[in-house]
């Protein structure tokens, strides 16, 4: 079926075939990046910088398939349909699904609070309806510790405020043991704790790298996930990694979780920006120890992110 002859169509067509070529470029790059090799880390952050946005991508693609699928130009749809689809499902792998069934479960949230946000309450409304066992925060100010700790269902609390962008904080339905606080050269604080929980424990990692500006905090990110999978993994435990990653499933900076054998619990739903979510960043990640019976995305909670959460049971690796 030929493209009819008007003028306005021909034009609209031109300028789809312009914009669906950009959409299936975009949604290559995780492709195109996980080729280069390591020394190219200038080309590497700047391909990263662009391979969050897959979903802008996607749906700007499939509006423009649409179109040519409709006027009958299926030679081009289909092959972009086949490239978007392979770019938006390049990604590290993720955990396994549980039947929904299961009783023994346990809830993880992670939120940003934005520093500039000095009011828990709406988070704390939604981790109570959720029935969050383990909620993990970034961007933890001196502001907002006092509220944090009449957080009364979370008797286990280990917070390290910070004036800026980078305090944590974990609070806990469980008990937490052999708390560490660490921020090395040239990392942000990262918190490794065991937790307690029924009748065994699991290892817990809060991160929150900074964001990859340029390309040494792009090395650095994932010089810090490689970090803390290899102490999750190296623990012995099952394990699981929240925060805020400043990185999306399809960065190269997933890498050392797929080499460690982790596993994304939250999917690829989008957290941020808070009003319109386009990007997952907010993440729990957790060894092959764990199935996810369920995974979401919250409310707004008065910060620029919205919080991430995921349901687990522990099953057989």
């Amino acid at each position: 079926m030929s493209i009819p002859e008007n003028p306005l169509v021909l034009a609209i067509t031109k300028r789809v075939r312009i914009l669906l070529a950009l959409s299936v470029l975009g949604a290559a790059l995780p492709i195109l990046a996980s080729l280069l090799p390591k020394k190219q880390a200038t080309l590497a952050w700047a391909l990263d910088l662009a391979v969050h946005w897959q979903w802008v991508y996607v749906v700007l693609g499939v509006l423009c398939i649409i179109w040519l699928v409709g006027l009958g130009t299926f030679h081009l749809a289909a092959p972009a349909a086949a490239l978007l689809t392979a770019g938006f499902f390049w990604t590290g792998s993720t955990a396994y699904s549980a039947g929904a069934s299961q009783s023994n479960t346990l809830t993880v949230v992670t939120a940003n609070l934005n520093a500039d946000n000095q009011d828990t309450t709406a988070l704390r409304t939604w981790a109570d309806e959720l029935s969050a066992d383990i909620v993990v925060l970034e961007e933890v100010t001196p502001g907002v510790v006092s509220q944090l700790e009449r957080w009364k269902a979370y008797p286990y609390q280990t917070i390290h405020a910070q004036v800026g962008l980078f305090g944590l904080a974990i609070l806990s339905k469980h008990p937490l043991e052999d708390t560490q606080a660490l921020e090395e050269f040239g990392q942000t604080l990262h918190v490794r704790t065991r937790v307690r929980w029924r009748d065994t424990e699991f290892a817990l990692a809060a991160v929150h790298p900074m964001p990859p500006l340029n390309a040494e905090y792009h090395t650095r990110r994932e010089e810090l996930f490689h970090t803390e999978s290899n102490w999750a993994t190296g623990s012995n435990l099952p394990s699981i990694i929240a925060g805020d990653f400043n990185a999306s499933p399809w960065s190269r900076a997933f890498r050392p979780f797929n080499n460690h054998g982790m596993r994304l619990a939250t999917a690829l739903k989008p957290t941020w920006p808070a009003v319109l979510p386009m990007i997952p960043i907010d993440h729990v990640i957790t060894s092959g120890h764990w199935q996810v019976v369920r995974a979401g995305v919250g409310p707004r909670i008065g910060s620029d992110h919205r919080p991430a959460y995921a349901v687990l049971a522990q099953g057989t690796r």
